[in-house]
């Protein structure tokens, strides 16, 4: 009897610790952590530039972090960030989307596209050695079809400003 008061007094204990150890404190707020699912509003630019992309008045982004959902460098300037905060982050092309590839632009013959007439702003999907690869098509001319595997967004600075609306821990 008395080992089965001492395995309930030790039970209790030990869920007691781990509650404590474990919980939030209900005082401190909640900030991005790794796998916190996160909802921002943002607004991206060319910087110094027209306006890419934004997610006002009435579409918010809503993501997982540490999941390849965001640019590495937004994805940073988010942790730690707390519910209602805003800032402004400026990012260079490693840190968002690349430097453009010149090898990624190539001509080919207007043959390869069969019976599909080809139009600039046309994107598909290209067989190559290393895998399927995203493609745009760029220009045509007379016989030529030239397509770019860079993101669009390759090579270009970017300034966005974000709004972190939500957070859920993981």
């Amino acid at each position: 009897m008395s080992k089965l008061i001492l395995k309930w007094i030790f039970t209790g204990i030990i869920l007691f610790f781990n509650h404590t150890l474990l919980a939030q404190p209900t005082n401190q707020p909640l900030v991005v952590m790794p796998y916190s699912k996160v909802s921002i509003h943002y607004t991206v630019a060319e910087s110094e530039g027209p306006i890419i992309d934004s997610t006002y008045p009435d579409r918010p982004l809503t993501f997982t972090m540490n999941t390849g959902q965001l640019v590495s460098g937004l994805e940073k300037a988010l942790m730690g960030k707390k519910i209602g905060e805003t800032f402004k982050i400026t990012l260079q092309p490693i840190e968002a989307y690349g430097e453009r590839h010149a090898q990624l632009v190539q001509s080919m013959p207007i043959s390869m596209f069969g019976n599909t007439k080809p139009q600039v702003g046309m994107q598909f999907e290209a067989a190559t050695e290393n895998g399927s690869q995203s493609v745009i098509i760029i220009d045509v001319f007379h016989d030529r079809v030239t397509v770019d595997g860079n993101h669009p967004l390759a090579g270009i600075v970017l300034d966005f400003e974000v709004q972190i609306l939500s957070i859920q821990p993981y």
